[in-house]
């Protein structure tokens, strides 16, 4: 699918769309998904110098996903990929699922995901946990609190 608003479907319905997380009417504004999915959250820790997120956007936390949806799904039911369906990854102990290609350290880390862990997972993976077999340098410091409330909006 190519991403624009040819036809007057905005950005923000084609990257719904595209990402499957539901089907948001195409008439809506870019204003109108915003405030629909925003999300007022707690201060996010654990990162270098980042200020408090007040105003996490699960709309820029969706953009900045379009990168994991090369290893993650995230819609209830969805299969796994290269790494594990993310949907209900909020609260839930790491290397919890029926996926099968968690590394040892992932399931013995004893890990819960908050905010706060995943932040600093998201942040580099490979230098939070060592041993894990997720290859991703990280996510920009801007897009984590985002990607959270992505997360814990798109994944239940």
């Amino acid at each position: 699918m190519i991403f624009g608003i040819r036809g007057g479907l905005p950005v923000a319905a084609a990257l719904s769309v595209a990402l499957g997380i539901g089907s948001l009417a195409t008439s809506s504004s870019a204003a109108e998904l915003n405030e629909k999915y925003s999300v007022k959250s707690a201060a996010i820790v654990g990162l270098n110098e980042m200020q408090v997120a007040q105003d996490a956007d699960p709309m820029k936390g969706l953009r900045a996903f379009i990168r994991c949806r090369a290893c993650h799904t995230i819609g209830e039911g969805e299969p796994h990929r290269v790494g594990p369906n993310l949907h209900g990854i909020a609260g839930r102990a790491a290397g919890a699922t029926d996926f099968k290609g968690y590394s040892d350290a992932m399931k013995a880390s004893g890990i819960v995901w908050n905010d706060d862990e995943l932040s600093q997972f998201l942040a580099g993976p490979a230098k939070y946990l060592e041993g894990t077999k997720m290859k991703f340098p990280g996510a920009k410091p801007t897009d984590i609190p985002h990607l959270i409330a992505y997360l814990k909006q798109a994944g239940g």
